[in-house]
């Protein structure tokens, strides 16, 4: 059924993909898919990874930190949960002032913050008829709220009824390290040895997303190419708000709008030296550019500066300190690292990157 769903070959096709125990499911595997078929045959790794909203679940099931397999359970149940035991919901986007939303927010009972999505840029959570009451309330302060097309309040108390059955099935969950960096939804920051646990998930369900601040950390981070895995380009239009720095490139390989979005990201991806040697078929070939219809040469090794960058953000993440912390001209075995910490992160740029580099003593 969800095959056929995803193919729009049933009659009522759209509004099954509003039940979150359809869409959810389609949007994750449509994801992870993506992802790995732009990883390994594509030569596009990730040098740090994050999601928003189900996004993270996708983010840490393709960085190792939940295993797929654990990964599809838990999105099954959580989309079947939601679908079945939660009441109807509606949401918000709205653009305006903190304060001025805030004050509807806080005299509005039932109305909850679901996502922080720029400066100035928020998702509202809540019943129906306190989300058409919010609405209006924005509208006389001079807002222009829109309703999203859902039927749940996502981030909200409202996903309270689900939360029993859902720690259950993350009982049976095993939590490990991701194989790169990955921010969390909750803090908008690196998430630390550990964090990722049964607890953490059931948050991720009531909080709201923090996801300027996770845009905020990856920019410090030094993260210059944002590339959106999903079905629409989203989130590349809200993350220049966030960090307005005209430097970042935002990309997204699906887009309505245009069937070559795909050939044209990874193109893109290419001139940028952002595509390594993809894990099948050995080195990838240059994909089709408007300008020829022929395919030729081999993917560009990685430059001294972009290693530089990943090995950073590596040695970061291991020693928990954040990657500015990481100079290149400091010892690093004074910032506490020790042989098997830069070995970790020497052998994670080889395997990427097919690229030895030494440490000076």
């Amino acid at each position: 059924p969800l095959a056929e769903v995803c193919r729009g070959e049933t009659e009522n096709a759209a509004t099954l993909l509003l039940r979150t125990d359809y869409g959810q499911a389609l949007l994750f595997a449509l994801e992870l898919a993506l992802a790995q078929t732009l990883e390994e045959d594509h030569g596009v790794t990730p040098i740090l990874s994050f999601g928003h909203s189900l996004g993270e679940l996708g983010a840490a099931a393709f960085a190792g930190a939940i295993s797929i397999a654990d990964a599809c359970r838990v999105v099954a149940a959580r989309g079947l949960l939601m679908q079945q035991l939660t009441p109807e919901g509606a949401m918000l986007s709205v653009r305006g002032s903190r304060e001025v939303v805030d004050s509807v927010v806080h005299s509005t009972p039932g109305l909850e913050y679901a996502a922080f999505n720029g400066p100035g840029l928020f998702s509202l959570s809540g019943p129906p008829a306190i989300l058409n009451q919010a609405s209006d309330r924005l509208r006389e302060k001079g807002l222009k709220p829109k309703h999203l097309a859902v039927t749940r309040a996502f981030h909200s108390s409202l996903m309270d009824p689900m939360l029993a059955p859902f720690s259950k099935v993350l009982d049976e969950v095993k939590f490990q390290a991701p194989r790169f960096p990955l921010l969390s939804g909750l803090t908008g920051e690196l998430v630390k040895e550990g964090e990722y646990n049964k607890a953490y998930w059931l948050r991720q369900v009531l909080e709201p997303t923090q996801f300027q601040g996770m845009i905020e950390s990856a920019a410090k981070a030094g993260i210059n190419i944002f590339l959106e895995i999903g079905p629409q380009p989203v989130i590349t239009a809200m993350g220049p708000e966030c960090v307005p720095n005209q430097a970042l490139r935002w990309l997204c390989p699906l887009a309505k709008a245009d069937p070559n979005a795909f050939p044209k990201t990874l193109a893109e991806l290419t001139a940028l030296g952002a595509r390594r040697y993809p894990k099948r078929g050995g080195t990838g070939p240059l994909p089709f550019t408007p300008f020829s219809h022929r395919i030729s040469g081999d993917l560009p090794m990685a430059d001294a500066n972009t290693l530089l960058n990943e090995f950073q953000l590596l040695v970061a993440n291991l020693l928990q300190v954040s990657p500015p912390e990481v100079d290149p001209d400091t010892n690093l075995v004074d910032m506490g690292a020790d042989s098997l910490l830069l070995l970790n992160a020497i052998q994670t740029i080889k395997d990427r990157h097919g690229v030895s580099i030494g440490v000076a003593e």
